[in-house]
Formats: C-alpha cells, structure tokens, sequence
C-alpha cells in the first residue's frame, strides 16, 4: 500500500520533514480546514480492527462515527472520497498481492484450528493420565524416555518411518521441536538434535507367574557401536536412565513378563494410554515442522497467467452488496469466501507457510507440557544439615551469604494447558479478522451514516483512486489536507495527513513538495525515486532500497538512465525473472498514475461544504440498521482531547 518503506525513510532520513500534532484536530491549524479522506482505505482499516463482542463486525461504523465527531467537535471538515466499484489494470500487481496476503493468512488460521483441536483432545488425555496410580505413570514415562513414542505408526498417505536412518525431528525433553532437515526456529536453535534411538521393550514386573504378555510391531535395538562421529559436532544430550522398575529390553520382538490380573489391567491401562497420547504428539510433531519459523508465500507463487480468475472471484465477493430484504446474505457471502479459499489452497499450498512469532512461542509451550507431563517429577532439594561443633572448638562468625534467587516452580502440566487453552482465541482472531473481506455492502453502509451526518462523499472514477482525486483537490486548493496511511498522497506532492486511526494517537503532516525539495530532486527524478522503491503499480528491484535509490536517481537522473549504465541493477532485474521490458512497462504505468490527475472541475466549494447533521436521524439510523445506541455525546468527546 502506498510508496514501500517511504515514511520509515522520511522519518530516519528527514525527520524534520514531519510535524507532529499530539491533540489532534485541537490544534488551531486544524480549525475551519477541508480534509479529504480516502474513504476505502478508511473503511478497510475500520472494518479489519473490527471488535468482537456485541458490535462484531460494526467496527467501520463506530470508527466513522467517533472519527467524523470528533473532527466536527473541532470545527474540521471532513469530505470522505471511496474509490468507484471495479478493477484497475494498473493495479494488478496489487490484486496478486493482496490473495498472496490471503493465503498466509489463511494458512495460519488453519493451523490455529488443528491445534485447538489437538489440545482438546490432549487435555482429556491429560486428565485421564493424572487419574493413573503413579506406577502406570512411570511405566508410560519411561517407555517415553526411552522412546519418544515413535513407533506410532504413520497415515496411509505417509511415507513409512525409516528406523535405520537418522531421525527427521524429536521432541526433546526441552521446549522444542527438532528438524534437521529444515533451518531452525530462532527461538530454539541452539537445543541439539536427539539421534534416533530405536525403543527398547520396557518390562513390568510382577509377583504372579505364568501369563506371558507380547507386544508386537517394536522395532529391534540397535547394537552399541563404536563412535565414528566429528567431534566438531555437539553430542546429542544422554539418554536418562529408566525409571525404577523398568528394565532394558531381552527380546527385540516381544515383551514377555508374568502377570497376575491385576498386572494384566495396568498393562491394558498403560496400552490405552500409551495409544491415545502417541497420535497427539505426532501430530504435535508434524504441526511443528510445518510451521517453521521464517517461511512465507511470496506473490510470485501464484500464477495468474493459469489461475486469473481467482483475482476475479475476490473482487465479485469485493462488489457483492448484500440486499437489504434477503434474509441469505450472510449464507450466499459464506459460501462464496468458501470457494475462494478453496480454490487459493489449491494454488498456495498451506505447507509453505511458517508460523509467525506469536505461534511459534505457543508451540513451544505446548511442547514443554508434553514434556513435563511425560518426565518424572523432580526431587524435593537437598538439604545439608547444620554442622555439629565440639565445646573445645571456636567457632569463627561467617559473612553473611549472597541469597540466591529460588527457582521459580512452573505450575503444573494441567494449569499450564488450560492458559495454553485460553490464548488460542486471541491468536485465532487475528487471521479470522484479516480474511474477512469487506463487501461493497459494508462500504454502502458508511457511505449511508456519514451522508446522514452531512458529511459530502465523493467517489474516485476507474481508473482513479481515492488518494488520487483527494491530491487533486489539494493541489487545487479546494482541500487543505489528505488524511490517508496511503504515502502514495507524496508521490503526487501533496500533504499527506497520517494517523487518522486510532483517535488515540498523534496526528502528523507530511508535505510531498517539501520532501521533494529536501531531496534536491526535480520532480521527474523525485518520482522516478518513489517509483524505485516500490508502488502498487510497479515493483522495487531486488535489493535497492530508499538510499540506494537515491543514489542512483541523484547520479542518473532517471530509471531509463539507470539501467543503461549500471549492469549490475539490470542484472537483479533479470535474476528475478521479470526482466527490463516487462519491468519499464510498470515503471511507465506507475508514472501515468501519478502524473495524470482526475479531473476536479465538477467539484466547486458548495459541493465541499458540510451539511447539516441531522442528531435524530443518524441515532434512528445507528439503532434500528446497526443495533447501536449512543451514549452521551459530549462526556465521549472529552475522552478523545
């Protein structure tokens, strides 16, 4: 969106150039003064941090309503400008971006599902495993120890696990997840891999003679044998030794033992157990090497040359408005979004998406609750006793000791679970909330509310746009300022108004002609230097970010300059398969976009002014369309100053 890593540039590189206002629209600047707003942008915003709760999915409506009264309680007036409804060409780019954004999003989501279903599951598991007598607990934790569950067998549409090779990935008996064949997560890279080592058959004994138990399918021991290993490679942690009362395997086939019927029903219960827990941490396993930190589809993954109709079936759900009297909308956008959704899995495999930060830490919280679960509990500490001193002894008085800070007891596996429980919603929400598109029904919708509250919209004509016809109307001066997070607003030289979201924040101002003279730039280099980095309309070369651009575009002059006389620039263009042809197409679509203005003649001051607010209608309309009632007015604006 916008000019990429333009504004972080301005504020490192000529952080004079913004001016910051912390009262917002009770600055006196403000006062009496036009501010266009790019409506859709807005509405996006609004509607993406949409709450949840009573007023789910109002969240553009609230926004808009606190927005305009508090800009009206100041005596700003705002004119809200919404893009017309349809694709632009010169956008596409854009379009491949934003289903790329889509399927990431997606990906996780549905990674959030799996392991909320999982870790159900596992806390029935749980409460069952802690109803067990602690020798069934320590029969199953030491067949853990010793085996890490392993043998599970595999899916059907699974490779089969090779026993003689190395191992792919383990759970330690730490937070994390090993794999060595994938780049490790940085929260967990210095914890080092545990080999492979094949399950020894755990016997249990028992006071009965003559009932022999097998258990079938346990892969044979492998033979101790003489380390060839590269001592430059760190030795993977011992193997603890078993728990008391289990022994090391005789057989590599069977565990064979004598058994009373009371031994006979802790070996089923140990069984079960051991069945139901193993299937977990497998998928436990296989979700963590899936989510990989690090990893992210890129827009070049999807084909559109194959798949373009995937950009038109988001942009039908984009335009879809819902009719007021039909009681299926909801159903017929659901199904819709389904279809999608469908169809971007399918063309962006979910496997090629890692985890973000926020999951990758509750992945290793789950592990370490296996882990505790499934290891013995700790011994109480050591206490020396207090040394005995003879009468004829003298006893020399000792320096105070330096206390030493108590290790902090982490609370049980089922605590820790049930908090591990609680943070999946939160987590969940914010890929619920990114994949839930806003329809042109829900623009509509703002469209009605501010028009009620005299607001004037107006509306961007294909092939404009909102922050386009808004930069018009300043450099026109029929507007003072441009309120958007666009930075496109700069690429046209206007005054781009940030932060209009969330009323808690500062305001700040960014004149595009002023940034232009602090470059040294004339305006054809300027823009050529905003097109380098980066727009919806064109891509950034590999590796060229804001100082390097400027560099070029200061010794050159221009893009075609550029590529003339320095090969190696033309040499990421071609490594990144897109090529100079293809690549100056973009660059020549991105300069028409910013130098060809909307016209702004049809808009005069009377068709700016602000209408009258008409207080009884807009808290009819809030209540009986959106289910919204006002508090007071008033004592809520005097929490925005």
């Amino acid at each position: 969106m916008g000019v990429k890593d333009l504004v972080q540039w301005v504020k490192k590189t000529h952080p004079k150039a913004i001016t910051h206002f912390p009262n917002r629209w009770a600055s006196p600047v403000f006062t009496g003064k036009k501010v266009a707003i790019d409506a859709t942008l807005m509405t996006n915003r609004y509607h993406f941090a949409s709450r949840d709760g009573l007023f789910k999915g109002k969240g553009e409506i609230i926004g808009w309503y606190n927005l305009i009264s508090e800009m009206r309680a100041y005596g700003v007036k705002p004119i809200a400008i919404w893009d017309e409804r349809g694709p632009r060409e010169w956008k596409a780019p854009e379009a491949v971006k934003r289903l790329t954004a889509r399927a990431n999003h997606l990906a996780r989501r549905n990674h959030e599902l799996d392991r909320a279903s999982r870790l159900d599951q596992f806390k029935e598991v749980l409460t069952e495993f802690q109803a067990m007598t602690e020798e069934e607990k320590d029969i199953i934790r030491g067949l853990f120890v010793t085996t890490r569950f392993a043998f599970h067998r595999p899916k059907e549409d699974e490779q089969p696990m090779d026993w003689d090779g190395p191992r792919i990935y383990e759970l330690p008996p730490t937070s994390s997840v090993s794999d060595e064949s994938l780049p490790p997560s940085p929260p967990i890279k210095d914890v080092p891999p545990i080999e492979m080592v094949p399950p020894p058959i755990a016997e249990i004994p028992s006071a009965a003679q003559g009932i022999p138990l097998s258990i079938e399918g346990i892969p044979p021991p492998v033979q101790d044998q003489p380390s060839t290993k590269d001592h430059s490679t760190p030795s993977p942690p011992p193997i603890p030794p078993l728990p008391e009362g289990i022994s090391s395997p005789s057989k590599a086939s069977q565990l064979s033992s004598t058994l009373s019927e009371a031994d006979s029903q802790v070996i089923d219960r140990v069984v079960s157990m051991i069945d139901s827990l193993a299937p977990l941490i497998q998928e436990y396993r296989e979700s963590q090497r899936k989510g990989q930190v690090g990893s992210k589809l890129d827009s070049e993954d999807l084909d559109l040359s194959l798949n373009g109709e995937i950009v038109e079936m988001e942009e039908d759900l984009r335009e879809w408005i819902p009719s007021k009297l039909s009681s299926g909308g909801d159903d017929f956008k659901e199904e819709k979004v389904e279809e999608l959704d469908s169809v971007l899995e399918e063309l962006l495999p979910a496997s090629n998406v890692g985890e973000s930060p926020r999951q990758q830490a509750l992945t290793i919280e789950e592990g370490e609750i296996i882990t505790q679960m499934l290891s013995s509990p700790p011994l109480p500490p050591f206490k020396e006793s207090a040394p005995e001193f003879h009468q004829e002894e003298q006893v020399y008085p000792t320096p105070p000791s330096t206390p030493q800070p108590e290790e902090e007891m982490k609370p049980d596996p089922m605590t820790r679970l049930d908090r591990l429980i609680e943070q999946l919603p939160s987590t969940r929400s914010i890929y619920e909330r990114a994949l839930d598109i806003p329809s042109a029904g829900d623009h509509e919708d703002c469209k009605e509310l501010l028009k009620v509250m005299g607001v004037p919209v107006l509306e961007a004509k294909i092939p404009y746009e909102a922050e386009g016809l808004a930069s018009a109307l300043a450099k026109s001066g029929l507007v003072d300022y441009v309120g958007t997070e666009d930075s496109d607003v700069l690429a046209y030289e206007g005054p781009l108004l940030k932060n209009l979201s969330p009323i808690t924040s500062s305001l700040s101002l960014i004149s595009g002609t002023n940034l232009r003279t602090l470059t040294g730039l004339s305006p054809a280099s300027y823009l050529d230097f905003l097109i380098l980095l980066g727009t919806d309309a064109s891509p950034r070369i590999p590796n060229v970010g804001p100082v390097n651009a400027l560099k070029l575009i200061k010794a050159h002059g221009s893009i075609e300059k550029i590529l003339e006389n320095e090969s190696k620039v033309l040499a990421k263009l071609e490594d990144d398969s897109i090529g100079r042809e293809r690549f100056m197409e973009l660059v020549n679509n991105a300069r028409k976009v910013f130098t060809d203005l909307p016209p702004t003649s049809q808009w005069g001051n009377e068709e700016l002014e602000e209408k009258e607010w008409d207080e009884r209608e807009v808290e009819r309309l809030l209540e009986e369309r959106h289910g919204i009632q006002l508090v007071d007015r008033e004592s809520t604006l005097q929490s925005y100053v």
